[in-house]
């Protein structure tokens, strides 16, 4: 914490040494700045790279509805994307389409999370096992 504190009040001082002015010309100039041929090269065939559209489906597993989205070409390399807890496959709405040319994606939600079925916990055993074991059988179904 000591360490922190030093590198922190450091910090205030550099920057209560440098004009805002200078802080701000120095600011622009690294965003203003041209990334080398290579690198503008790559960032262009990286946004002209062909989207998949993203689907929203679902599929029958264990008795429970799963909810998941796909996108990319199914003859691609597949990526299972799962989620945290407690969040939904929503979490992948803008890397989806970043990653559907070259990937074939599949983000569920597991049992009880975003718009899969959400059955009552006499029901339905909500252990990192069973979850695991729900994600088994739909990757083994998709793929």
């Amino acid at each position: 914490m000591k360490r922190f504190n030093t590198i922190f009040k450091t910090f205030l001082t550099i920057t209560a040494l440098v004009p805002l002015s200078l802080i701000g010309t120095i600011a622009m100039g690294i965003v203003s700045s041209q990334p080398a041929t290579a690198e503008a090269t790559q960032i262009q065939k990286f946004s002209e790279a062909k989207s998949y559209p993203t689907l929203h489906k679902t599929i029958d597993v264990d008795g429970q509805t799963i909810f998941y989205r796909e996108a990319g070409p199914k003859d691609a390399p597949t990526i299972l994307l799962l989620h945290g807890f407690p969040t939904s496959s929503h979490m992948f709405r803008n890397l989806i389409p970043q990653l559907s040319d070259r990937f074939h994606l599949v983000a569920p939600d597991y049992p009880g999370y975003g718009n899969s079925s959400m059955p009552n916990v006499d029901k339905f055993d909500y252990s990192f096992d069973n979850l695991a074991k729900v994600m088994e059988h739909l990757f083994r179904r998709l793929v």
